[in-house]
């Protein structure tokens, strides 16, 4: 496989969904160097935590997401959406079901 046939990102998704404590974000990067951003957002689209940007190189990664909002404050039961933001190249959103 030639390095044109990597994908230079790919998402693995959100683990466990419905979640009751930490959900894990996990992806891979396969060419770098490669900035990555991770959000949550409530369902009123309000920023609830940010994680980035951060310059990563090729390699498996894992986010894990607490339910805490930036402030350290545990955030409450509902619907929250998963940002991941790997430049031009990649964004996508995944819905996160958070149960307490």
């Amino acid at each position: 496989m030639e390095l044109a046939d990597v994908p230079a990102f790919r998402l693995h998704g959100a683990l466990p969904n419905p979640a009751y404590g930490v959900v894990s974000v996990s992806f891979s990067i396969g060419q770098s160097p490669r900035d990555v951003r991770i959000r949550v957002f409530d369902v009123s689209g309000r920023l609830v935590r940010d994680f980035g940007p951060v310059r990563l190189e090729t390699g498996d990664y894992r986010v894990r997401w607490d339910g805490r909002n930036d402030a350290g404050v545990t955030t409450g039961t509902g619907i929250y959406f998963v940002n991941v933001d790997a430049g031009e190249t990649y964004q996508e959103t995944l819905k996160v079901l958070r149960l307490r």
